[in-house]
């Protein structure tokens, strides 16, 4: 393989393909891009229609799942659109982050790890949406 073009002047690794750092940059990119999928846009949105309908919890009605779906269902269009925006805003996200901490593999670890951190928060037991909108992004 011949070594990265542009302005990239760290040493090369022919085996690998990757610049020096780059594993761990990708590393890096990916638990980047899992937190940044472990933000919980339906629960913000919920949070906020709350304040106008009274406390809800999209987990506990519709379908249960904490999606844009559910949202729309639940609490009307606008709010389930604006959780599909924040959806599909984490999975660009956490790529453009990923792709300023390794390159273009870094924006696909990230854009894989933020669907991961979606699906499965940290902080909701491991129990998140089903990942469609964020793989969008």
């Amino acid at each position: 393989m011949p070594p990265p073009s542009g302005n990239d002047t760290r040493p090369y690794d022919a085996h690998t393909g990757l610049a020096e750092g780059g594993r761990l940059r990708n590393i890096v990119a990916g638990i980047a891009g899992y937190l940044i999928g472990t933000i919980p846009s339906a629960d913000i949105a919920t949070r906020l229609a709350s304040r106008r309908r009274g406390p809800s919890d999209l987990r506990a009605e519709g379908t249960g799942n904490p999606g844009a779906l559910n949202a729309a269902k639940t609490l009307g269009w606008k709010w389930g659109a604006l959780v599909l925006a924040g959806d599909i805003g984490k999975g660009v996200v956490a790529s453009i982050a990923g792709r300023r901490i390794g390159g273009a593999n870094g924006a696909y670890a990230a854009g894989a790890a933020s669907v991961v951190g979606h699906c499965l928060p940290v902080w909701h037991g491991f129990r998140g949406g089903k990942g469609v909108a964020t793989s969008a992004g």
